[in-house]
């Protein structure tokens, strides 16, 4: 099995009717025979493949057991299920249900997890809200529909589709943009205010849950550059170049915030 592109003539589909986790229309994807995982597929969103799969790979190079996500390579299939041309598979969990508070402050494991989950949300959407946590006993918590990481928003891959030098130029101006290390550094405070706020209790220390919330962010610094390419080149089997370069960069300026906030007293 490729480690991050699977076949869709290998599985069926049924339409999965959920209205939250990105968008409406989705399926359940089920393997015909071996051991291939079972999954949920986005295809209405053209930034859904790219931000779900990078960031499910970064997490997990980061200790946070997502569900992997995989880029799922249409070829040869002639259903004419997808409605967009950039599909996702992401690994289908078996009765999860979302993190709620009392839960999230039941032992110190859970809350390592909800902090750890929460600082990679914040450093990959550097959003301070909206963030969503699913828990199973065997995986812990982690952050789910990161749709909107990146920055890549569906009509950047919109213009890409229409121009590659549009594309590039808007890709550019969110690189280089004067306060991105700005509002990334606030939405990783924000977040991490927000966790104490719900763990807050006597058997755990802010500088303990600081310390729980910044370990991924100092593994993530560290992620080699050749792992993070290895990841990104698998976006070129439905995205341009000027995209995956783009990724590659931005990871890069990820790192150094992450680095920058981790090493904060």
């Amino acid at each position: 099995m490729d480690n991050y592109k699977l076949r869709t003539v290998d599985y069926t589909f049924e339409h999965f009717a959920h209205q939250g986790l990105g968008g409406m229309q989705k399926y359940i994807a089920t393997p015909v025979a071996g051991a291939l995982p079972k999954l949920m597929v986005k295809h209405e969103n053209r930034h859904s493949a790219c931000n779900e799969f990078v960031y499910s790979r970064l997490a997990e190079l980061c200790g946070i057991r997502v569900p992997k996500a995989y880029l799922l390579d249409y070829k040869g299939d002639f259903r004419g299920l997808f409605v967009r041309p950039y599909v996702v598979g992401i690994e289908f969990i078996e009765n999860f249900s979302p993190a709620k508070d009392d839960l999230l402050r039941s032992s110190p494991e859970l809350k390592s997890s909800f902090l750890g989950a929460m600082a990679m949300y914040a450093l990959c959407t550097g959003i301070a809200d909206n963030a969503q946590f699913g828990y199973t006993p065997d995986r812990g918590i982690w952050a789910f529909d990161l749709e909107d990481a990146f920055n890549v928003s569906d009509f950047i891959v919109l213009l890409g589709e229409g121009s590659k030098d549009l594309m590039l130029r808007q890709l550019n101006v969110i690189l280089h943009a004067p306060d991105r290390v700005g509002t990334i550094s606030s939405a990783l405070m924000s977040c991490f205010q927000k966790a104490v706020k719900i763990l807050a209790d006597d058997s755990a220390s802010t500088s303990w849950m600081f310390e729980q919330y910044t370990k991924p962010l100092k593994v993530f610094s560290e992620i080699e550059e050749s792992t993070i390419c290895d990841i990104t080149d698998a976006l070129e089997v439905f995205y341009p170049l000027e995209l995956v370069v783009y990724y590659e960069e931005y990871i890069k300026r990820l790192q150094i915030i992450a680095k920058e906030f981790a090493s904060k007293d």
